[in-house]
């Protein structure tokens, strides 16, 4: 796995994305397309296109510079801007839908204090998405410079900039009615912010189309946030040297299950999720004396076969760790180490915001 670098203005670097990628943007963006109209209510995939371009003048009002590099995607890989919404509001998408099969939901989150701290995920999802999973560097005009955990044609699901500021997100089943700003566009406005405290502001004032939770963090803050259309609860929060509030005695962990009371009355669980058996073993792993905040411990714990789970060849739409990531403030400048597919028994390459 390599990171793929793109410079120069929104556009060109839109622009630039959508050529490298085109083929494989066409083929996940059908994937998607197929398995939203499969998994809900709409009627077909006209209906679910015509929604999904519903969304770019909201991306517009929140971003301008963000606009211009959907944009350029869109001419990049010659597809339409509703195709590319789907492709990249999937799962926010399929919650304006009045009946969503939850079949594929996962994302295990986690922080550990330090100095400095770690975050990290892993990245579950369809499985037929692992294919897709790529890091991209990007060194826009106007912007810090920023490295991502994406998908081809994605704008960004999880990242950390220049000044160090990290954002990773996992999703919540709490079906919507709002139109809101695609939420790649979301995890990349914020990595435009130099502290923590400034994204964690910016997710604030913005919000959110559909239920996710967020994990943002510098050096020396961290906050966790479960994030509904029209709701937000700060449910963990650390700042070095003062007291903390974490939903473990060592860590702020997230699965997919709201944590705060009021948030998980709204909440629609599938049978099938596996939310609760990873939230139990991560309370066990990181109760053991043996972890340690160190991006290899992080690794360590994210690679247990209970977090990192397979990829089935005979039901490949089925929710696997199509990848992950842990951010690694220990060197002269951030890094994310990360890999495709579950990361049991890979190693995961080292890869920084600056090429």
């Amino acid at each position: 796995m390599q990171a793929f670098d793109f410079n120069g203005t929104a556009r060109q670097a839109g622009q630039a994305h959508g050529e490298t990628f085109r083929d494989r943007i066409h083929e996940l963006a059908t994937i998607r397309l197929e398995l939203t109209l499969g998994r809900t209510d709409f009627n077909s995939i006209d209906e679910i296109v015509r929604l999904g371009a519903k969304h770019t003048h909201i991306l517009k009002r929140c971003s301008e510079p963000l606009y211009e590099e959907f944009c350029g995607i869109a001419e990049g890989a010659q597809i339409g801007a509703g195709e590319l919404v789907v492709l990249n509001h999937y799962t926010d998408l399929r919650d304006l839908s009045r009946k969503t099969l939850y079949d594929d939901q996962g994302c295990s989150a986690v922080f550990i204090p330090g100095d400095p701290p770690v975050l990290g995920q892993t990245w579950d999802m369809h499985g037929s998405a692992a294919p897709f999973v790529e890091a991209m560097r990007f060194n826009i005009e106007g912007a810090p410079r920023c490295i991502t955990f994406s998908l081809t044609g994605c704008l960004g699901m999880a990242g950390i900039n220049e000044h160090g500021v990290a954002v990773t997100i996992n999703n919540l089943n709490t079906p919507s009615q709002t139109l809101g700003i695609l939420w790649p566009a979301l995890v990349r406005l914020m990595l435009t912010c130099s502290t923590a405290g400034e994204a964690r502001a910016l997710l604030e004032r913005v919000g959110v189309g559909s239920g996710h939770h967020y994990q943002i963090a510098d050096q020396k803050t961290f906050y966790g946030v479960e994030a509904l259309a029209d709701n937000q609860k700060t449910i963990a929060q650390w700042i070095a040297g003062e007291s903390s509030t974490l939903t473990y005695p060592k860590a702020a962990c997230h699965t997919n299950h709201c944590l705060d009371p009021d948030q998980a009355a709204r909440e629609v669980l599938s049978p099938e999720s596996t939310t609760f058996i990873r939230w139990n073993a991560l309370e066990e792993l990181l109760g053991t004396e043996a972890i340690t905040s160190s991006p290899q411990g992080l690794w360590d714990v994210l690679s247990d076969s209970r977090l990192s789970m397979l990829i089935s060849e005979e039901e490949p739409h089925r929710s696997a760790t199509c990848g992950g990531l842990v951010f690694d403030w220990t060197q002269d400048q951030p890094i994310m180490r990360t890999c495709r597919g579950p990361l049991t028994g890979q190693r995961g390459v080292e890869l920084s915001v600056n090429a």
